[in-house]
């Protein structure tokens, strides 16, 4: 079983790459767009309902107080005559896109928990990119898609809006397994944190090259002279004799078990 700690990374950041790509979407692509409608006469109709003053929250008309009401003859009526409505009033002036954004960042957050929380109780710390991409992919689709075929069977949301959002699920899902797929190992190992296992001190001690074969081009010759100084006093000389002979079959076990 795995921390959820030692993977705050793949969760933020899983977060934000599903923030910034949800932003290409709805403002790139066109196939939103046409999610909602126009009403006929558009200012008639709010001209109709301004007197009311309606406040902010989910409505319906006609509604029936109870099961009983639904059976009497007069809503049925109200039925057969239309329109039947179910609509959200929302405050008055400007859309505060700060707060829906900032909440839906949050949201990811949340969904990236629950794909870390299960990932981490089905798979150990050596699992392959393949088994982590399903886990925690399947887990953001159904965070993301799956409630929403609720608004489509009980109050009647366009189907066809209904699938191009469960698509934006299925992109939001892969962005988010293929972020925990790709930094679980390295979650795991710490190399991402603080400490003597860091990505930084692999480099700066030269034994980076075969857990990060993209890094082995740097060397410490490459390093600035103030680093190498460092690195020439704190390194021991029985470090530096073991890796003039290479890894020890110890450590050639443990860089095994994360290849």
């Amino acid at each position: 079983m795995v921390s959820l700690v030692a993977l705050w990374l793949p969760i933020l950041l899983a977060a934000v790459l599903v923030f910034v790509v949800s932003s290409i979407i709805h403002m790139v692509f066109s196939y939103h767009r046409s999610d909602v409608r126009d009403v006929p006469n558009e200012a008639a109709v709010m001209d109709a309902l301004r007197p009311f003053d309606i406040a902010p929250g989910d409505y319906m008309v006609p509604r029936a107080a109870s099961p009983e009401a639904m059976k009497s003859p007069e809503f049925q009526e109200k039925l057969a005559k239309g329109p039947v409505v179910f609509m959200t009033v929302m405050p008055k002036g400007p859309i505060a896109m700060g707060k829906s954004l900032t909440l839906w960042f949050l949201y990811s957050v949340v969904v990236g928990l629950f794909a870390a929380y299960v990932a981490s109780r089905a798979l150990p710390a050596g699992a392959d990119y393949l088994a982590v991409f399903r886990f925690a992919g399947v887990t953001a689709f159904a965070g993301y898609g799956l409630a929403l075929v609720q608004d489509a069977i009980w109050w009647n949301r366009s189907w066809t809006t209904t699938f191009k959002s469960l698509f934006d699920a299925l992109v939001y899902a892969l962005v988010t397994g293929g972020t925990f797929g790709g930094l679980w190992r390295g979650a795991l190992a710490g190399e991402w944190g603080v400490g003597s296992g860091t990505l930084r001190d692999r480099v700066r001690n030269g034994d980076h090259s075969r857990r990060f074969p993209f890094l082995a081009p740097i060397r410490p010759a490459a390093l600035p002279s103030g680093l190498r100084a460092r690195r020439a006093t704190r390194a021991p000389a029985r470090h530096r004799s073991r890796r003039a002979r290479g890894p020890s079959p110890r450590s050639r076990a443990s860089w095994g078990r994360w290849e």
